[in-house]
């Protein structure tokens, strides 16, 4: 969002020339979580769980539809209304994100977009530019515990979930940097490094 809000600011799109698309509001509902299982496949720690317990994970999300939504992206002669995630509800909320006829960048935003797997795969080639943040693991885990804490987790559910899950998560995403056109590296919250991907 702030990478949106800047090129506004620095009057290099106008205010509806541009949106801000994160992956997080293809999140699966709840109560689809709810009934599906993990296989234990890349979380063993959670075999036959509701796949609800490691939500954030790649399976967890609804992969096709958002392909689906970015091609309609590219349609500029039709406006669109699309998901956003709530963060009170932990859902996905419909017709929170709108793409008007107007916009020509589309920022999407998300720990997946360059997984080598079936179906993801796909995002690469629907994409102008990928830019991969490279954020240390420690500030990684800092970060995913403030947000774990602010989301209502006790501190010790939240330690364990984030050893059981996000550092699983962790490392898959960082398997994608070989993938990207421009790799930001990022130390204690700052900008540290820009290198292009000549690959």
């Amino acid at each position: 969002m702030r990478l949106v809000d800047w090129l506004r600011g620095e009057g290099i799109v106008d205010g509806g020339g541009a949106v801000h698309l994160p992956l997080d509001g293809y999140h699966l509902r709840n109560d689809t979580l709810d009934r599906l299982l993990c296989d234990g496949d890349g979380y063993p720690e959670m075999s036959g769980q509701p796949l609800r317990r490691i939500k954030g994970a790649p399976e967890t999300f609804d992969i096709v539809r958002f392909l689906d939504d970015l091609t309609a992206c590219a349609d500029r002669t039709v406006a669109l209304s699309l998901p956003a995630y709530c963060r009170e509800t932990h859902e996905p909320r419909e017709h929170r994100i709108k793409v008007g006829t107007a916009v020509n960048l589309v920022v999407a935003e998300g720990n997946y977009l360059l997984l080598d797997a079936a179906n993801w795969c796909r995002v690469r080639g629907q994409l102008d530019l990928c830019v991969y943040l490279d954020v240390p693991e420690s500030q990684c885990r800092a970060n995913l515990l403030a947000r774990h804490r602010r989301g209502g987790r006790p501190e010790q559910d939240a330690l364990r979930h984030i050893n059981a899950v996000d550092a699983i998560n962790i490392g898959c995403v960082s398997g994608s940097a070989r993938l990207a056109d421009v790799i930001v590296r990022a130390e204690a919250n700052h900008l540290a490094s820009i290198e292009f991907n000549q690959s």
